[in-house]
C-alpha cells in the first residue's frame, strides 16, 4: 500500500498529509518574529506573510509529463485483466460524452424480462476542459449500453441476474519521470458506491507487471461517496526518477441491492514532474532559553551557528544557516539572614511571596529585599528580554520577645533611611548597640542620659538588630534600613 501525500485543489479541499512546511530562498532573511511565534505556538499575521513570501520563492520547476482529456483519443487500455479483473462482465469501462440517462429493459438469465431506469450523470464544473459535458472515461453497465443508455451508471450484482466483478482500466504506455525529484498525479473523479462498491486507484513502476494501491486522502483505499465531480492531486516519492511509471483505475462491485449513482468516472488526467535545486537561506535570531530549528528536528540551548534542512511537498530542500543567540535570565538568589539578593545584575526585579501563591510584594523591586516577617520569598528577574523566577528562600527567626521593662520604649521610623530616634521614657543607665545580620557590631553608644536619643545608621540597606541595655536588662529590636 502506497504512502501518499495528497493535495486536492478544486473545489474546496486541501490535503497536506505527512508533509513539512517548505522554506526555500537564495537570499539571506531575518525571521525572528516567525521563529519566536513558532516556538510559542502562536502564528501571527506577520509569520503567515513571511511564510507566504518564502513559499513563493521555491527553487523548483515543473513539467507536464502526461495528460489525457479524452477529447482527441484515449491513451488508456479499457477493461484489462490485471489483478484478476474482468475483461468482460456486467459492467465495463467506456469513453464517451454521455450524461443523459433514461429507461430501458433487459433480460435476466437471457429469458426473464425486467425494466430499469438510469439517472442522469452529474454535469462537470468549471475546471474540466469542455465542461459541462466533455468526453470522459467511466463505468457503465452492459445492459444499459445495449439499451442506448451510456452515462456513468452500473448494474448492481444481485446474485441471480448479475454477478460481482472488478473492472480495471490502465495507461497503455509508460511515463518517464527521470529528472523529476517529485511527481504529482492529478485527475477529476466521482463515484457514488457504498461499502462494497467503490473505485480504487493504482500505480506501477514496472510497466504494469505489478500494481500498488493508493490510499484515499480521507483514509482507506476506497474512492466512493463522491456524488459530484472533484479534483484530486496525489504525490508519492516512489513515483520520482522512474522510467516505466503507469497509473490505473479499478471499479469493484459486490452483491448489493441499492446502488448509489454515479459510477466511477474519470476526466482530465495529468502527471506533472517537479525538479528542483537546493536553495540556501539564513536566519539570525535571538531567543530565550532554547531554540528549535524550523524543521523541528533539533532543539539547542547554546548560542551558535547551526544548519537545518527543510524539504517541501515537491522534494525541494532549503538548507538554512541559523545564527542563534540564546539568552537566559540569571535566576540565582542568595540569603544572609533576612536579606535576600538576586544574582542577576543590571536586570529588573520583582520579589514574590511564595507562601501566598507567588503574589507580588508591593514596592519590592530592588536587587536586594529584606524580609520583615518570616516566610518564603522568591525573585522574578527580567534580564536581556528573558524572564525567570528563583527558587524560594525561607526566612525564619525574626520574632523577638518583649521585656516588660522596655514596653514604653519607642524606636522610629522603622523601616528607616538611616535616621533613627529612640524614646527611652523612664529607662535608666542606658546604652545601645547595633549589629548587622552577620552579628558584627556596627554602632554603639553607652551612658546615654537623654530620654530621646537620635543617631544615624550609616551602613548599607538591610536588616539590623538594635540592642538596648538598661542596667542588667537587654531588649532587641529588628531595624530595617532601606
Amino acid at each position: 500500500m502506497s504512502s501518499v501525500k495528497y493535495i486536492s485543489y478544486i473545489p474546496t479541499y486541501i490535503y497536506l498529509l505527512n508533509s513539512k512546511i517548505s522554506i526555500n530562498t537564495n537570499e539571506a532573511i531575518t525571521m525572528k518574529s516567525l521563529l519566536q511565534c513558532s516556538q510559542n505556538m502562536k502564528f501571527v499575521l506577520l509569520s503567515l506573510i513571511s511564510l507566504y513570501w518564502l513559499l513563493g520563492n521555491e527553487a523548483y520547476s515543473q513539467t507536464i509529463l502526461y495528460s489525457e482529456d479524452f477529447e482527441g483519443g484515449n491513451s488508456f487500455s479499457l477493461n484489462v485483466g490485471d489483478m484478476g479483473s474482468s475483461p468482460a462482465g456486467d459492467n465495463l469501462w467506456v469513453v464517451n460524452n454521455t450524461f443523459i440517462g433514461g429507461s430501458g429493459s433487459g433480460l435476466c438469465l437471457g429469458a426473464i424480462p425486467f425494466n430499469f431506469t438510469v439517472p442522469n450523470s452529474p454535469l462537470q464544473p468549471v475546471g474540466i476542459l469542455n465542461q459541462p459535458t466533455s468526453t470522459y472515461m467511466h463505468i457503465t453497465s452492459q445492459v444499459a449500453l445495449t439499451a442506448g443508455l451510456a452515462c456513468a451508471s452500473w448494474i448492481v450484482p444481485d446474485g441471480l441476474c448479475f454477478n460481482p466483478g472488478t473492472y480495471m482500466t490502465k495507461m497503455s504506455n509508460d511515463i518517464s519521470t527521470i529528472g523529476s525529484d517529485s511527481v504529482e498525479f492529478n485527475f477529476w473523479w466521482m463515484c457514488g458506491g457504498d461499502a462494497v462498491e467503490y473505485g480504487q486507484v493504482y500505480y506501477s513502476t514496472n510497466s504494469g507487471s505489478t500494481w500498488t494501491i493508493i490510499n484515499h486522502p480521507l483514509g482507506g483505499t476506497q474512492f466512493s461517496n463522491q456524488l459530484n465531480w472533484v479534483n484530486m492531486s496525489l504525490s508519492d516519492p516512489a513515483w520520482a526518477q522512474q522510467s516505466t511509471l503507469r497509473f490505473a483505475f479499478r471499479f469493484v462491485t459486490a452483491q448489493s441491492t441499492t446502488p448509489l449513482e454515479p459510477s466511477f468516472a474519470i476526466d482530465d488526467i495529468t502527471v506533472i514532474g517537479h525538479s528542483c535545486t537546493p536553495s540556501n537561506g539564513s536566519i539570525v535570531t535571538s531567543v530565550c532559553d532554547s531554540y528549535t530549528v524550523p524543521s523541528g528536528d533539533e532543539t539547542y540551548t547554546l548560542s551558535g551557528l547551526y544548519m537545518d534542512t527543510i524539504p517541501n511537498a515537491f522534494g525541494c530542500d532549503s538548507i538554512i544557516s541559523i545564527d542563534v543567540t540564546i539568552n537566559s535570565a540569571d535566576n540565582s538568589a542568595s540569603q544572609v539572614g533576612a536579606v535576600l539578593t538576586a544574582g542577576a545584575s543590571g536586570a529588573t526585579y520583582q520579589w514574590l511571596d511564595c507562601d501566598n501563591g507567588f503574589s507580588v510584594i508591593g514596592g519590592a523591586t530592588n536587587q536586594s529585599f529584606t524580609a520583615s516577617s518570616n516566610g518564603s520569598y522568591a525573585v522574578q528577574v527580567n534580564q536581556g528580554g528573558c524572564t525567570d523566577t528563583s527558587a524560594c528562600l525561607t526566612v525564619a527567626g525574626l520574632g523577638l520577645e518583649m521585656n516588660p521593662l522596655f514596653s514604653d520604649v519607642r524606636v522610629f521610623p522603622n523601616p528607616t533611611s538611616g535616621e533613627l530616634t529612640i524614646e527611652f521614657e523612664q529607662l535608666k543607665d542606658k546604652g545601645i548597640k547595633v549589629y548587622n545580620v552577620l552579628g558584627e557590631l556596627v554602632f554603639s553608644k553607652s551612658n546615654i542620659v537623654e530620654e530621646q536619643f537620635k543617631f544615624t545608621l550609616k551602613e548599607a540597606p538591610g536588616l539590623y538588630i538594635l540592642e538596648i541595655q538598661s542596667k542588667e536588662e537587654v531588649q532587641q529590636y529588628r531595624i530595617v534600613k532601606e
